[in-house]
């Protein structure tokens, strides 16, 4: 924790909270992510926990995707499971949606089509998200998406996923119907509710539905578009500071961590060398600059 200064918090979950954060030694701004190891044993959350550091994990190394909210380090304290993130400060598609109302069809063009080339970069390596709705898509300060929180994300390389889980109202049929195993085409129906992408093309058939006629899916990858919405800096963008909230210690307060609840996250700690390399580029390239200017 020495390695990173941190700030406000910016969001919560299930196990913990998401603070913005400043790496010491390059000035490198991230998201934080800090679980609480006895909120986890409280909810049996030890699996979800694991999984989505695996998924992570999968998603960031090597080229990762401007629309995953992708992982640069992950390590642990006695109390704590910790994942350095990308930075998204802008709130979710959620708030904004409760603040802006409806969104026009131009508008839910522009974040279903960066939607699409997250889900793509997880299905071509054979993870189904599960999750997808408007408050796990995040919006960093410019106005673009990424897709946040794999907790329930899985892999289907070996298997297909039978279970039951996500959010009622996103779910697609075969998900909700216990036992009937199903693959990526799950992540489909949670954007569209149609059965586009189930026929083997998957993001190809999604891309040429007519809905997204005319649109230069490069130009969508290098995040040419204009975002329709620019959140406001410096605000927390959730409905309010209070809305975040935090968590009430009494609930935790007769859980003990045992030496095999610390043994379990043994193989937590990871550092994704690609993008500590791209951190460490960016600052020796500030650096140049800031030489260049005095």
């Amino acid at each position: 924790m020495n390695d990173f200064s941190v700030h406000r918090i910016i969001g919560r979950g299930g196990f913990g909270e998401v603070y913005g954060c400043r790496k010491a030694d390059t000035g490198k701004m991230y998201a934080i992510k800090c679980l609480d190891k006895k909120r986890i044993k409280l909810k049996q959350g030890e699996t979800l926990a694991i999984n989505e550091r695996l998924m992570l994990n999968v998603v960031s190394t090597g080229e990762d995707s401007p629309f995953i909210v992708c992982m640069t380090y992950a390590f642990y304290t006695t109390d704590k499971l910790l994942f350095i993130l990308d930075l998204m400060n802008g709130g979710d598609l959620h708030y904004h949606l409760s603040q802006h109302g409806v969104f026009s069809e131009q508008e839910m063009r522009f974040y279903a089509s960066e939607v699409i080339l997250g889900l793509e970069h997880m299905h071509k390596r054979f993870i189904v998200y599960r999750d997808l709705k408007p408050a796990n898509i995040l919006l960093d300060e410019t106005g673009h998406v990424k897709i946040s929180d794999l907790g329930l994300a899985c892999d289907f390389s070996v298997k297909k996923p039978h279970a039951s889980v996500g959010t009622h109202g996103y779910m697609a049929p075969e998900v909700l119907s216990k036992g009937t195993q199903y693959d990526s085409s799950a992540d489909w129906f949670s954007l569209g509710y149609k059965r586009l992408g189930c026929g083997g093309k998957g993001a190809d058939e999604v891309k040429q539905h007519k809905f997204f006629e005319g649109i230069d899916w490069q130009l969508v990858y290098l995040q040419k578009y204009p975002p329709p919405l620019i959140p406001p800096r410096g605000e927390v963008n959730a409905a309010d500071a209070f809305d975040i909230g935090s968590f009430d210690e009494e609930d935790t307060k007769g859980i003990k961590l045992e030496p095999k609840d610390q043994e379990q996250y043994k193989d937590f700690p990871i550092t994704v060398s690609e993008r500590w390399q791209n951190e460490i580029a960016e600052t020796v390239f500030e650096t140049i600059l800031l030489l260049n200017l005095i």
